[in-house]
């Protein structure tokens, strides 16, 4: 049941203003940090006039606001370069697996044949006597 005013159900082709020529936006967490770190320098460039200014106890402090991918990524290199080792190891090895790729393990997978059995050739018997068997060692 749709909702008053909702346009649940109503596709692309009912609301062709909904429809996004470009596709989704392409939003790469190893483009991005690539770009920033693309000298090898911790630097990130940003206009001037991005740049906001704050005294706190006599010091002028200089900031900009970040979109929130490139505050990740900041974020990501700092934990890379922080004081708790597991931390900074565990930063460093997504870094290294968003550039690389994970390891690949091979998994060697052997088929044992088994054997097929075919007991319409036994006697009543020799059923009898399996069955007791199969009984027998029955846990």
């Amino acid at each position: 049941m749709a909702v008053k005013g909702n346009n649940y159900g109503a596709g692309f082709d009912k609301n062709p203003n909904n429809i996004n020529k470009n596709g989704r936006p392409t939003i790469s967490l190893k483009k991005k940090f690539g770009e920033i770190y693309a000298d090898n320098e911790p630097v990130i460039w940003v206009e001037e006039k991005s740049v906001q200014t704050k005294t706190v106890d006599g010091n002028k402090l200089f900031g900009f606001k970040l979109p929130p991918l490139d505050s990740y990524i900041v974020k990501l290199a700092k934990m890379a370069n922080g004081k708790n080792d597991r931390v900074s190891m565990d930063a460093i090895k997504f870094l290294w697996e968003q550039f690389d790729g994970k390891a690949k393990q091979t998994i060697e997978q052997t088929n044992v044949d088994t054997p097929k059995y075919d007991i319409s050739r036994l006697t009543t018997e020799e059923l009898e006597q399996w069955e007791n068997l199969i009984t027998k060692i029955t846990v």
